[in-house]
């Protein structure tokens, strides 16, 4: 694990927010205070997340919410994919992916469930670094445990950078500074 100066020197060059835990305290406060949302905002992000919990893990499928960053109800239909991930041809794709294209910057949260024990995927963080929409981004496993990460506004974000070092630490098992740039918020 990475010290706390060098923490801070990664979310400074990734624009990642950080914080010195990996899981997002599972309340109103916690999400607020980590992702840098309102609390009416956060209360509906941890319900959202829950309910996505709810959903998909017994079923197996992902869930997927999208949700103003600025009040938090919903802005289009959940995204459901089957087979524990969602895909281009998952229900209500075309529409999430048309308003993550003309929303405003920094105007989304995006909130879904994980079958597995996992925090973001590729395809997770892909979605967040390309969509200008995207604020925040919320996960749950299997175990319940909730993940996030938001950008700091304003900053331009190379994410092929940021993903060639999240590709290379995956692939040599080094995970430590993958958690570091992306698990936390």
């Amino acid at each position: 694990m990475k010290n706390k100066s060098e923490k801070n020197a990664l979310s400074q060059n990734t624009g990642i927010k950080s914080t010195s835990t990996g899981k997002i305290s599972a309340t109103t406060g916690g999400i607020s205070k980590t992702l840098g949302i309102n609390e009416p905002t956060a209360e509906k992000t941890l319900k959202q997340t829950e309910n996505s919990y709810k959903l998909g893990v017994p079923k197996n499928v992902e869930v997927n919410a999208t949700l103003s960053s600025l009040d938090g109800s919903k802005v289009i239909a959940d995204v459901i994919g089957e087979n524990g991930h969602i895909s281009d041809t998952s229900k209500n794709v075309p529409e999430l992916l048309k308003y993550l294209k003309t929303a405003d910057p920094y105007s989304v949260v995006m909130v879904h469930n994980h079958n597995n024990v996992s925090d973001f995927s590729l395809p997770d963080l892909d979605t967040f670094f390309k969509y200008k929409s995207i604020y925040a981004m919320t996960v749950i496993d299997e175990k319940k445990n909730i993940y996030g990460v938001a950008k700091h506004r304003g900053l331009v974000y190379n994410w092929s950078d940021i993903k060639e070092t999240y590709i290379s630490n995956f692939k040599s098992k080094v995970k430590s500074i993958l958690t570091t740039q992306f698990r936390y918020a």
